[in-house]
């Protein structure tokens, strides 16, 4: 899915390929506002693409999972029927490749 980033610190019109995950948003805005990471987050910061500074290790294959419908009746937040909450499903993707 697509990721549209605006905000002091990031470059108008500059796009990026490299495979990003929702988790890398907290590294991200982070870094923008200046604050420091802590070691225990499992994300990347885009910052070093955005700015287009090379990165070493970045990743080249992601999972991608889904678990649901939920059948709770008693879940308040449970979806109803007819709402297009996928059934459960589990992908691998790559550049080139889902």
């Amino acid at each position: 899915m697509p990721v549209i980033l605006t905000g002091p610190g990031v470059p108008a019109g500059k796009t990026i390929d490299e495979i990003a995950l929702n988790i890398d948003l907290h590294s991200t805005f982070t870094e923008l506002d200046g604050a420091a990471t802590t070691a225990d987050v499992d994300d990347l910061s885009l910052v070093p693409l955005l700015r287009g500074e090379p990165v070493s290790e970045w990743r080249s294959l992601v999972l991608i999972e889904h678990r649901g419908p939920h059948r709770d009746r008693n879940d308040p937040d449970a979806p109803g029927a007819r709402s297009g909450n996928p059934p459960t499903y589990e992908s691998i993707r790559g550049q080139t490749f889902l």
